[in-house]
């Protein structure tokens, strides 16, 4: 019997790890969306590495995309003018965490919020990287359409 119990519990501790970094990637995760909200471009810009990048991928009205690309520097240098047209809100919803080794992704669906109505939707796909027992932002992409939003809560 304690053979069982030691071989159960030496098996479950890669699953147990993973199951802490991904808890502490959603955390990273939530902390980009406060830092976002709150129009803080210092505090996201500590969130990730200096080299980290954005990609946006936005559906046209005729259903063409275009991709726009830039560092998570430019976002959050760009965050206080973004703030000032009005208070913004983002929301996540139903994340998927993906963790092992250093490397995590969440992905989930979004809403974003300017001045109280609905500015667009999408996916937004977080990509962290952990050093020193910290993660930071590598790569953030998501989509955004103006249109098809559903009704959240």
């Amino acid at each position: 019997m304690l053979l069982a119990t030691l071989a159960v519990l030496v098996l479950q501790t890669p699953s147990l790890a993973r199951s802490a970094d991904a808890k502490s990637a959603l955390a990273t995760a939530n902390a980009v969306i406060a830092a976002i909200n709150a129009g803080d471009g210092k505090a996201l810009s500590a969130l990730g590495f200096p080299e980290a990048t954005v990609q946006s991928i936005t559906v046209n009205s005729d259903g063409t995309t275009t991709r726009r690309s830039r560092t998570l520097a430019d976002d959050a240098a760009s965050l206080a003018s973004l703030q000032e047209s009005g208070p913004i809100r983002e929301r996540i919803f139903d994340p998927v965490v993906t963790a092992d080794a250093g490397v995590a992704t969440v992905v989930a669906p979004y809403d974003f919020w300017i001045k109280g109505a609905l500015s667009h939707c999408g996916i937004d796909t977080f990509t962290f990287v952990k050093v020193d027992g910290v993660w930071k932002v590598a790569a953030l992409v998501y989509s955004k359409q103006t249109t098809g939003c559903p009704p959240r809560k």
